[in-house]
């Protein structure tokens, strides 16, 4: 069997597992229940299924570098090109050609970044090449430098039907379908799943988030530079950039050199000032597993650290744990009104929230501070509303009469859909999820580790809500303060 075939089942095993639900091809939930989701490197699956993936358009050695392509460009004066490469295009004899913008790179690490990230989340819509009427969707979360977990999903499925791959610290666990248990991951399937992920995060983050070395040039003969970055297992990535100092290709390499698997850009989205991959290509071996266009990036999102780690029992977690967020709470200033226990329905706090706000926003016109039309509504442990905040607008230092100063701090938070859809359930999941995040990264030093459990307040802030605006449509973030730092 080939070194592709034996490196397990894989994300076209995944693929096939989540078919199994839809009561699709009969022949990949055989092949799913035999394995479910060993690791995604190719598999055993695409061997011996003719025409799983393409071959690349020029193979090269398959086990010590990334599968090759012709620079695409016409030559210029002076430069030597020979005709005949891939569909008729131009290959560069010079390497590196002086005038070229990747020139500049050699011998130094890449440019940095005006907006560096040190945490994202990424969407994509991936397509089989196998099963291109089957599209899935990939969902990469990653908080540098040891937190990521993969979720490979079809549309539309409920949290019992995605698979789930996930990364805390030197842990790395696989939840597997077939017995619907969290299993840890060694040797060299916990090698595999660090090249994956790593591999993931360089192709989507580049150059942020991994200690590249300095360029230098190609190592596959085509013009351009190459970067590398060891990896724990002793293995690396390496990152081509074109002649244009573009990002081209990652590929991750094993201890002993082998290409084990490759991410090829193909377009990219530029959002703001930064540039992001747009359209992708999974490759094994030369090997085109699937193609993948990535819908969605956004930077600087948290979690927590039981977000990258199964329930003390092995099994998935409660969707609203899932759900939490850690965030970054801005110093306020803050009026607390308590709420008659006649006035603990949502109708009624609601009203009486706009008597408080237009009695603020008037003394606000002659010289008091002016308010947010927003308030928010601490709620008791069975969700109801028992005392309505209101803030000011200005959060400096000078001190608002008749307001108290809150100090910037973190919080965690959980989207439900409306006030009246507060339960007792949401507000235990949130503090089952600050309890078990502050257990988990206890001592670990991470940016995702959080103080103890805390008894604070949850209070619930609607977006619409407000002076002038009676809609009670739109989510509602619940707000779970942590303590602050000391």
């Amino acid at each position: 069997m080939s070194a592709i075939g034996a490196r397990g089942l894989g994300w076209l095993l995944m693929a096939a597992t989540a078919r199994r639900f839809e009561g699709g091809d009969a022949a990949l939930e055989r092949r799913s229940a035999q394995g479910a989701l060993q690791a995604y490197a190719l598999a055993l699956g695409c061997v011996l299924l003719a025409g799983c993936g393409e071959r690349s358009p020029t193979q090269g050695d398959a086990g010590t570098r990334a599968a090759t392509r012709f620079a695409n460009t016409t030559a210029a004066p002076g430069d030597s090109a020979v005709p005949g490469g891939a569909n008729g295009t131009v290959a560069l004899l010079e390497l590196v050609p002086p005038e070229s913008p990747a020139a500049r790179l050699l011998g130094l690490p890449p440019p940095a970044i005006d907006t560096p990230v040190r945490s994202l989340r990424a969407t994509s819509r991936v397509t089989y090449v196998a099963a291109p009427d089957r599209p899935h969707q990939l969902i990469a979360t990653f908080v540098f430098p040891d937190r990521a977990r993969l979720e490979l999903r079809l549309p539309g499925d409920d949290l019992g039907e995605r698979l789930v791959e996930s990364r805390l610290g030197d842990h790395f666990g696989r939840f597997e379908m077939a017995s619907g248990e969290w299993h840890s991951l060694e040797g060299e399937e916990r090698a595999d799943a660090l090249r994956r992920t790593e591999l993931r995060r360089a192709a989507i983050a580049f150059p942020d988030g991994m200690a590249w070395g300095a360029a230098t040039t190609r190592s596959d003969d085509h013009v351009g530079v190459e970067y590398r970055a060891p990896l724990a297992d002793g293995g690396a990535l390496v990152a081509w950039l074109d002649g244009f100092a573009a990002l081209e290709r990652v590929t991750a390499l094993d201890a002993a050199g082998h290409n084990r698997e490759s991410i090829r850009v193909r377009t990219t989205s530029t959002i703001g000032n930064r540039v992001w991959p747009r359209d992708l290509d999974l490759e094994v071996g030369g090997v085109r597993l699937w193609q993948e266009t990535v819908l969605g990036v956004q930077p600087g999102v948290n979690f927590f650290d039981s977000f990258f780690a199964p329930t003390a029992d092995g099994g998935l977690r409660d969707p609203r744990e899932l759900a939490v967020r850690l965030i970054d709470l801005p110093a306020v200033w803050e009026r607390r009104f308590e709420l008659a226990p006649t006035e603990r329905g949502w109708a009624a706090a609601r009203a009486r929230a706009q008597v408080w706000l237009a009695e603020l926003e008037e003394a606000a016109d002659l010289g008091g501070p002016a308010v947010d039309p927003r308030p928010s509504f601490e709620v008791d442990a069975d969700g109801r509303p028992r005392a309505v905040l209101v803030r000011a607008k200005a959060s400096d230092a000078t001190p608002k009469p008749g307001f108290d100063a809150v100090p910037a701090r973190r919080a965690a938070t959980l989207i439900v859909p409306s006030l009246e859809s507060v339960t007792p359930g949401d507000l235990r999941a949130l503090r089952a999820e600050v309890a078990r995040s502050a257990e988990l990264g206890a001592g670990s030093g991470s940016a995702t580790t959080i103080a103890a459990p805390v008894a604070a307040a949850i209070y619930a802030r609607e977006a619409g809500l407000g002076t002038g605006t009676a809609s009670t449509d739109g989510p509602v973030q619940l707000v779970l303060p942590l303590p602050v730092p000391q």
